[in-house]
């Protein structure tokens, strides 16, 4: 049975191992230079692995299982940066779109008030929101 100091010690080289292959990965790709990885070994997790921010999160307590999944979460940064640009430009011309019609619908709610306001006060009397009116 292994003790404490050897659990460490395998946790230790697992972590390092991991390090040395994103720095193999990075060289190999040319890219990625600003991601650092980080092995949290959680038998629990729904997720083997995931890209926060420029970290990798590895959660597989096995050492190929965690190289595999760094090489996924690697390439899955790579491939999410490309196509960045047009997740920015889609995002944007939702807000955008989102602004105009709220400003239309404004503008158009604004137009129906005034009406219903002008048509009031030309019969002569004010509103009667909330209260019954009498038929003649």
């Amino acid at each position: 049975m292994r003790g404490k100091s050897g659990h460490k010690r395998e946790c230790e080289d697992i972590a390092d191992f991991l390090r040395r292959e994103l720095t193999h990965l990075k060289q190999i790709f040319g890219q990625g230079y600003e991601l650092e990885v980080i092995w949290t070994p959680n038998e629990n997790s729904d997720l083997s692995g995931e890209v926060k921010g420029t970290r990798l999160y590895i959660y597989e307590p096995d050492r190929e299982k965690a190289l595999q999944t760094l090489v996924h979460e690697f390439i899955d940064y790579l491939v999410s940066e490309t196509i960045r640009p047009y997740k920015d430009v889609t995002n944007k011309l939702i807000e955008l779109l989102n602004e105009y019609i709220y400003q239309r619908k404004e503008r158009i709610v604004e137009a129906i008030t005034r009406g219903v306001l002008r048509l009031a006060t030309n019969r002569g009397h004010g509103l009667t929101i909330g209260k019954k009116v009498k038929r003649r």
